[in-house]
């Protein structure tokens, strides 16, 4: 994708990095130079500790100097995903963005806003497929990709040849965690609720 709308700044910000190399999206730029933000709720070396939420993203964005404009951010925090990027993009206006989905769902949805919301290993987590096409359109940006059904690729329009292109992308229902056992399946918790988007 970067051979094809070039790099800037080569800064990128990594959410929800782990230690930073674990099935990383973003270890090849580092290993070829790029600057970094890394960002974890747990402690590792050289990850900056923060547990993000909607209310709290942009500040420690801000305090950690990221650029307004930056190249490529990641997200992957297992759950506020929808909520985190809305309040980001209000904001910074990364050129690309790779941000996990759930695709155990073919609708609209994600899940309700909860700061203090902790995977618990079941289907409730993140946001579908269809959401992300809304708020990537929401913010001036359009889903080229999809990679193992995870991972949404976003790219701004205004980096595109053809930003009205037709883009078919296959995103089959997988059933990643309903065939799992997690700390409430087959239970009924009614904390575990739905927003439709």
């Amino acid at each position: 994708i970067f051979k094809n709308i070039g790099e800037t700044n080569r800064f990128l910000v990594d959410i929800g990095t782990n230690d930073g190399s674990y099935l990383s999206n973003t270890k090849m730029f580092r290993l070829r130079g790029w600057n970094s933000i890394l960002i974890d709720g747990q402690k590792f070396k050289d990850v900056h500790r923060h547990y993000v939420s909607a209310e709290n993203i942009n500040g420690i964005l801000k305090m950690h100097e990221c650029p307004d404009e930056f190249d490529l951010l990641s997200l992957d925090i297992d759950g506020q995903e929808f909520w985190v990027l809305k309040a980001l993009l209000g904001v910074y206006r990364p050129r690309m963005i790779i941000s996990e989905y759930n695709s155990e769902f073919d609708d609209s949805r994600t899940i309700e806003y909860d700061p203090e919301f902790h995977f618990r290993a079941t289907d409730y987590y993140g946001y579908t497929f269809k959401a992300g096409l809304k708020l990537a359109e929401e913010f001036g940006y359009r889903v080229i990709f999809q990679n193992a059904n995870l991972n949404m690729y976003y790219l701004r329009k205004d980096l595109m040849d053809d930003p009205n292109m037709e883009i078919d992308i296959p995103h089959p229902e997988t059933l990643w965690w309903r065939s799992n056992v997690g700390e409430y399946q087959g239970k009924v918790d009614d904390r575990l609720k739905w927003v439709m988007v």
